[in-house]
């Protein structure tokens, strides 16, 4: 009977920590690209739009 019941909690235990890690592992992997991305795009973006502003206001000063 101990063996019994013990077996299905281990069984449950070890799927109950796989399945958290692998979605733990989905999460961590998913947040971290998108951002990224997103950081990688606007990045470029922002550091081409100051030099065209930079141009027109060395001329005035």
């Amino acid at each position: 009977m101990c063996d019994f019941d013990l077996g299905p909690l281990h069984v449950i235990r070890i799927l109950g920590t796989s399945v958290l890690c692998v979605s733990v592992r989905k999460q961590v992997s998913q947040p971290y690209p998108a951002p990224r991305h997103a950081s990688l795009l606007p990045l470029p973006q922002r550091s081409s739009a100051p030099p065209p502003r930079h141009n027109p206001v060395a001329p005035f000063t």
